[in-house]
């Protein structure tokens, strides 16, 4: 990310657009968007699966008190 950020801030892409980009720069920020994007998907697998264990287990939970009710 901060790669990006001091990309951005040392060259204006929309006043240069006759310019052409670093191959090698480009690939650094395109690793670094790939790392970003694996670990945001990590994280939201790891949500999805908590919110998925404590649902059933707050359904088994409430059955559970139905049945001795």
């Amino acid at each position: 990310m901060q790669q990006v950020n001091e990309y951005m801030r040392s060259s204006n892409v929309f006043s240069k657009q006759t310019d052409k980009l670093d191959p090698k720069e480009l690939d650094l920020l395109l690793g670094e968007l790939t790392i970003m994007h694996s670990r945001a998907e990590l994280y939201v697998r790891f949500i999805r699966r908590r919110v998925m264990v404590s649902h059933v287990t707050a359904s088994s939970n409430s059955i559970i008190v139905y049945v001795c009710s």
